[in-house]
């Protein structure tokens, strides 16, 4: 018992939040492994993990709703509580014309309520959610680094899920760091650690994705922006030195740069026209009924050649929950400025959700899936921020305060 405690104590100072009591040492640890099976269940791909997954998330939401703390009366809330009744009439909505897609219909609808439910109440309790994010986050970083280094595989990635490419498992990758991004600065007030970010960078590189790679180093550079124009003179001056000497070292060793580049699938270009082709032959076949509640995929080249795989997530919300569900799904970036903030903090997070976005285009990442628990908790983190102000943060039960923020 000494010892779980002694444990406990080191992981809340390695996270920075030693004044953590007992159980919320042991709620960050819950968080974190959730998180983890999170990422990697859905990286299965498959029917039998997705149902461990709602077993597992039908009991994770059990727990917060116990845990849940008093309700308080703001604005924040209550837009938070409203967009998730939107989100599930607009899923309700469509399931009577769904036909074929009946039984499925019904089980992603009852995912989008749990996913929702449990991104609303995690992500109340600001420290634990934000604690049991970066331990999660390094967790995935770990495995991935340990499979690239030690699988005898050409695409050690790849090789994770059988018939799977590494596309995926990097494009997931970059939706956790981007969303962990944004919500570092809206509670910490500076950018997220470096080396993370760098070693998403790395596995995304070796990954070979081409919107992966762009999306990483997309990533890297709003953080190097936001040092170089919100940071400290010390700050401003080291990172343009490292700049400078980035830049000098591209010039010098281009040659074996372009080489590594022409490795992976950026040399193929960013014009992809079989996607082009799938979305616009999936469009092409709507009715007009179909246009509003979500068309079928059978008889298209999406059902036919690529196994029912839409390669975009707004597809993939059309054709799960039609139009209004898929209108929800691109506006909610748009409730960080919703109090009419727009302080470095919402700027910050809007353009890592816009990264998210633009590696959205290209994979199925999210809407619906189990990965929007990244993206929502995230959302609606820096929501209750927005409206409580910056100077918020949680009491000793995990509730909103009034308390300087994580520093």
């Amino acid at each position: 018992m000494v010892f779980t405690d002694y444990s406990m104590n080191m992981f809340a100072r390695f996270l920075g939040f030693s004044t953590f009591c007992r159980d919320e040492k042991f709620e960050v640890v819950s968080v974190s492994l959730f998180l983890f099976l999170t990422f990697f269940l859905f990286a299965a791909q498959a029917v039998g993990f997705m149902v461990v997954w709602t077993c597992f998330g039908v009991l994770f939401f059990c727990q917060y709703v116990r845990l849940d703390p008093v309700a308080r009366n703001n604005v924040g809330e209550r837009i938070a509580i409203t967009y998730f009744l939107f989100v599930v009439m607009s899923c309700l909505f469509v399931l009577p014309f769904s036909g074929a897609r009946g039984l499925s219909s019904v089980y992603y609808a009852l995912n989008v309520a749990l996913v929702f439910g449990i991104a609303h109440f995690i992500s109340k309790r600001a420290l634990v959610f934000y604690s049991g994010f970066t331990v999660a986050l390094y967790l995935i970083q770990f495995v991935l680094l340990s499979i690239i280094l030690l699988s005898p595989y050409l695409d050690p990635l790849g090789s994770i899920v059988e018939g799977s490419s590494s596309n995926g498992i990097t494009s997931y990758l970059i939706l956790v760091q981007a969303c962990y991004n944004g919500i570092t600065y809206v509670l910490k007030r500076n950018v997220p650690p470096w080396g993370m970010n760098v070693i998403t960078f790395y596995i995304c590189f070796v990954g070979q994705g081409r919107g992966s790679i762009a999306a990483g180093f997309l990533l890297l550079g709003i953080n190097i922006l936001y040092v170089l124009v919100s940071g400290g003179s010390r700050k401003r001056f080291g990172y343009a030195v490292v700049i400078i000497v980035a830049l000098l070292f591209a010039v010098l060793k281009f040659d074996l740069l372009f080489s590594f580049a022409m490795k992976t699938n950026l040399a193929r270009g960013f014009y992809d026209q079989p996607r082009i082709e799938m979305w616009i032959d999936y469009f092409r076949s709507l009715s007009f009924v179909e246009s509003v509640v979500g068309g079928d995929l059978n008889g298209t080249i999406i059902g036919d050649f690529y196994l029912g795989n839409p390669h975009n997530s707004f597809l993939r919300a059309h054709n799960k929950f039609g139009v209004l569900y898929m209108l929800l799904m691109v506006v909610s970036p748009f409730g960080l400025f919703l109090k009419g903030n727009f302080g470095k903090e919402q700027i910050f997070m809007f353009l890592t959700l816009a990264v998210v976005f633009f590696r959205a285009m290209t994979e199925p990442i999210l809407f619906p899936t189990f990965l929007d628990l990244f993206y929502f908790s995230s959302i609606y983190c820096a929501v209750r921020a927005s409206y409580l102000g910056t100077e918020s943060v949680v009491d000793g039960r995990g509730a909103w305060s009034r308390r300087d923020i994580l520093d």
